[in-house]
């Protein structure tokens, strides 16, 4: 019998919403949208409506990452630094779609000129040996429980040399170095996933943990703060319990959805959290106050919209064709942590 996110069948029960293969791939990403706003998960994951155009933050912090791919893998030499660099263009051009002359003002801070800065400083404060990195942008599967499947991608693994216990090393990126900024990953869902992983890959007494490897750009100056997060067993098995949690949640709503029809006045199915929406602000704003069933009007995406769905799995895919990258999928008795 076929899960209710992997339905045999091409359009979902009395909803009428063709059924998409990624229904039934669940990552951090989806759960934390889930979390913030279940409507807004509909919208994004179940009918795949993504804005159009790129996010700045987005695609800086993404050709970040391509630029410290760089050097975690080969040091941190001024010739490593300008071939980060030259990364860092490649996928910043790739995602915006723009040419190198229209991203010098495309934001105050974040943009070639202070990404070189940025690149050069980093290298030069933290000095990274290559020798210590395990893998590079690592991207697979591990269990939350018997029969579910949970995708991870973390940035870079490495192993200490003087202790030899192994962290992930993750990249983050952001306009303003706060408490809260820095707090928030000791809490935060994505950051146990990380830890997840890396305790089903390894033995977990090998592993240390999370660290934290920050890169603030603000109009002034750029910091590079780095911390870890450390997840005790107790605080792994409650990541554990609320990811299920979590899952049993979005099974549930997918339940309720696959009996919902057009006609009915209401869809209960992925309630709205307005409190999210008054805090953070809404991404849908013409659509969450206009209907109570939003399966009223789901053939086309609205203006500014494309239909894109998310798939945790393309990461995947990536890992595998690059040299240096591996794919991993794990299996693991987590009756035994």
């Amino acid at each position: 019998m076929s899960s209710i996110l992997t339905p045999n069948e091409r359009t979902f029960g009395k909803s009428g919403i063709e059924v998409h293969q990624t229904f039934g791939v669940v990552d951090a990403s989806k759960l934390k949208k889930l979390m913030s706003c279940p409507r807004d998960f509909f919208y994004t994951h179940v009918l795949g409506w993504q804005m159009e155009g790129f996010n700045i933050n987005f695609a800086f912090g993404s050709a970040w990452h391509s630029g410290q791919e760089v050097i975690q893998s080969k040091g941190s030499t001024a010739e490593v630094v300008q071939e980060a660099y030259e990364a860092f263009i490649l996928k910043l051009q790739q995602d915006t779609g723009l040419p190198l002359e229209n991203l010098t003002q495309i934001h105050v801070s974040k943009n070639p000129e202070t990404a070189l800065k940025g690149l050069a400083e980093y290298a030069a404060i933290w000095k990274d040996d290559p020798k210590e990195t395990m893998y590079v942008e690592i991207a697979g599967t591990a269990p939350i429980s018997d029969d579910r499947i949970f995708h991870v991608k973390l940035d870079t693994i490495k192993r200490r040399k003087n202790t030899g216990k192994i962290f992930s090393l993750e990249h983050k990126t952001t306009t303003r170095f706060s408490d809260s900024w820095q707090e928030k990953w000791q809490y935060d869902f994505q950051v146990g996933a990380y830890d997840h992983f890396l305790k089903c890959l390894f033995e977990p007494s090998e592993v240390e943990g999370v660290v934290i490897n920050g890169a603030v750009f603000n109009k002034n100056k750029r910091q590079f703060p780095r911390f870890p997060i450390i997840i005790t067993p107790e605080m792994w098995e409650m990541w554990i319990y609320e990811a299920n949690h979590w899952w049993n949640y979005l099974e549930m709503n997918m339940r309720h959805l696959y009996e919902t029809s057009p006609s009915d006045r209401v869809m209960v199915a992925f309630p709205r959290n307005s409190e999210s929406c008054s805090k953070f602000g809404c991404n849908h704003p013409q659509l969450c106050t206009m209907k109570a069933n939003p399966l009223q009007r789901m053939d086309t995406p609205p203006f500014g919209y494309c239909k894109k769905f998310w798939d945790p799995r393309e990461r995947e895919k990536g890992a595998v064709q690059k040299g240096s990258n591996v794919s991993i999928a794990i299996k693991k008795d987590l009756t035994a942590i």
